[in-house]
């Protein structure tokens, strides 16, 4: 079989993070399935970034990992482009420390 009828399996991890408003003291299991919930909506908005991390061949039972290359300039663009997330908004509006 030629290279390129080789299939091999692409794993993917998720970037983006969702977040579930809860009384302080909860059990973040019983918060899964909101946060899931949550997840799949942002999926549906195409709001969720996800990331081959590497690949799996089942012919010779290797990984490997992805070459940077594959994601610089997606990466460089995201960057450019995309909104601060909630977190990163708070950041910029917390005051400095006082030694």
């Amino acid at each position: 079989m030629a290279d390129s009828e080789r299939i091999i399996s692409y794993d993917f991890d998720v970037q983006s993070c969702v977040a579930v408003d809860a009384p302080y003291g909860t059990d973040p299991d019983t918060l899964i399935e909101q946060a899931l919930i949550k997840l799949i909506q942002r999926a549906r908005h195409g709001e969720i970034e996800l990331i081959c991390e590497n690949t799996f061949d089942p012919e010779t039972g290797y990984y490997e990992d992805v070459p940077e290359e594959w994601y610089k300039e997606r990466i460089e663009l995201k960057k450019s482009i995309r909104e601060k997330t909630y977190s990163e908004e708070m950041q910029d509006d917390l005051e400095p420390l006082e030694d």
